[in-house]
């Protein structure tokens, strides 16, 4: 007999999961279930039903039969339950799409992402990585064209009043400072990321790997990236005379990308069950990112506001 190390029952020899609770017995022997000193186990309402069972198979043998087959049946299905179990906790994982051609792959895993985006979608191998450069990639793209069109303005607007160098010394810092949001915005998003990962590892027991975890939440961040293209195209066409409607929509776009990303973290931690309450968990894994976003921005604008105003100065003290 082997003896469940979860919840002490008794099991047949050849046993792989516990009749009662479903633990695996795999690596549990049946001669180290085997106590050197017998123990006393208090009576329950399962013992005693077994105890009884036998006792009345004593007197009649066709029953003791039927007691050892519905022992056997009740074994198997254990087994099965078991390794029913085992399955079902494999599917934490991501479904890979079945393909060589990765890059149809990941196309076809932006399209399901945002036609029915659930946590079930099949992923291309490295699919959450590729969908967290390609966000990282139109980032820059988008605050690198908005900082040229910037500087470009700016050239524009001072004509020949100012030497070349003087305009140089302004538009550069601006420049930089405008790329130095979309570090910020990059830098937010994994904040988010690495919390929601931890929150899930740490706090709902969860052992999800790190790369089925970003394949889970790249579903959602490709409708982030997807809105953050939306507002590129958008922003190309906006000039001094645009309509408010028109820079009203764009703004609305790239706050709504980022929200996104917020509903992407809930999504990925919403159904699973731990030691913590869930709500809770996604509580933690909301506030946290957003406080070490928060600190990080204001030591930006203070450095922002501080080195702007120094060049500034300098550029024209002379004047």
């Amino acid at each position: 007999m082997k003896v469940c190390p979860n919840c002490q029952k008794e099991n047949l020899a050849d046993a792989k999961f516990c009749v009662y609770c479903g633990f695996n017995l795999i690596n549990v022997s049946a001669a180290s279930s085997d106590s050197s000193t017998p123990q006393s186990p208090a009576p329950d309402s399962q013992t005693t039903k077994v105890n009884s069972t036998a006792a009345d198979s004593k007197a009649n043998p066709n029953q003791s039969a039927a007691f050892s087959t519905n022992q056997d049946n009740n074994q198997q299905q254990a087994n099965s339950t078991g390794s029913q179990a085992a399955a079902d906790a494999t599917q934490t994982n991501t479904r890979y799409a079945a393909t060589n051609h990765l890059f149809n792959s990941f196309l076809r895993y932006i399209k399901e992402s945002l036609i029915n985006p659930n946590n079930n979608i099949e992923a291309p191998h490295y699919g959450g990585l590729m969908s967290i450069g390609l966000y990282v990639v139109i980032m820059l793209i988008m605050f690198g064209v908005f900082s040229r069109r910037i500087v470009g303005a700016i050239e524009n607007s001072a004509g020949n009043d100012l030497s070349s160098q003087v305009v140089s010394s302004v538009t550069e810092p601006i420049a930089s400072n405008i790329m130095a949001i979309s570090g910020i915005l990059i830098i937010s998003l994994a904040a988010y990321l690495i919390i929601a990962y931890a929150v899930r590892r740490l706090m709902l027991n969860d052992n999800i790997a790190f790369l089925d975890f970003t394949d889970l939440f790249g579903i959602y961040l490709n409708i982030s990236s997807v809105l953050l293209l939306a507002t590129f195209v958008l922003s190309l066409f906006v000039s001094v005379a645009a309509s408010a409607f028109l820079l009203f929509l764009i703004l609305a776009l790239f706050g709504l990308s980022q929200v996104v990303i917020n509903y992407g973290v809930v999504m990925v931690l919403k159904d699973v069950q731990g030691k913590f309450n869930t709500f809770y968990s996604m509580l933690v894994a909301e506030i946290l990112p957003a406080i070490v976003i928060y600190l990080i921005s204001m030591q930006y604008l203070n450095d922002m506001v501080t080195n702007l105003a120094n060049t500034l100065q300098n550029t024209f003290s002379g004047y």
